[in-house]
């Protein structure tokens, strides 16, 4: 029996849209992110989360085009991350999430390109856990501002989400090879 030589993806998109400008192009481009007052308490784990992104050859062997360092001026962000406490619904159980946005007008990543994100950490829920556990909910959001969706069939995949038993905080193979594929 002849078995085709196929390739099985192992990350997920939102249907192959990415950020207007990409994520750096290995340095060439740096892009920017911008903490937020509100999310001032959580910078250790929003510096180490995005450090795990940018820096993954030495780590994994897999270098992707993600070059982001961190901005004081909000306006050259592409990426700005807020946090507060959303104790209403239906945030009151969530850790964080990512909005997207082109312009001033805010998009589903599912049918377009986005020009720059928003990530809130909600304090109510997220000051629950470890501080690692806080950089591995920074690092998820953080894969969505890239393209990369939920991957709820790998744990071992930083986009996996917390119910789903996300085994760990920061970016795998599975995600790295998402960036890779996506730019």
């Amino acid at each position: 029996m002849l078995i085709p030589n196929t390739k099985a993806f192992a990350y997920v998109t939102l249907n192959n849209h990415t950020l207007n400008g990409g994520v750096g192009n290995y340095g060439n481009n740096n892009r920017h992110y911008f903490i937020t007052g509100g999310a001032a308490g959580y910078t250790t784990q929003i510096n180490d989360a995005m450090h795990d992104w940018v820096y993954t050859t030495s780590r994994l062997g897999i270098t992707t085009p993600i070059s982001y360092v961190r901005t004081y001026t909000q306006s050259a962000s592409v990426m700005d991350i807020y946090a507060d406490w959303y104790d209403m619904y239906p945030y009151e159980d969530w850790n964080a999430w990512t909005e997207f946005w082109k312009y001033g007008t805010q998009l589903n990543p599912n049918n377009e390109n986005w020009g720059w994100n928003k990530i809130y950490i909600n304090i109510y829920s997220a000051s629950n856990y470890a501080l690692t556990i806080r950089k591995g909910i920074v690092a998820h959001e953080m894969g969505h501002c890239f393209g990369l969706n939920e991957n709820n069939a790998n744990q071992y995949s930083v986009m996996c989400q917390m119910g789903y038993g996300r085994q760990v905080t920061s970016a795998q193979p599975d995600d790295l090879n998402g960036i890779n594929y996506l730019y």
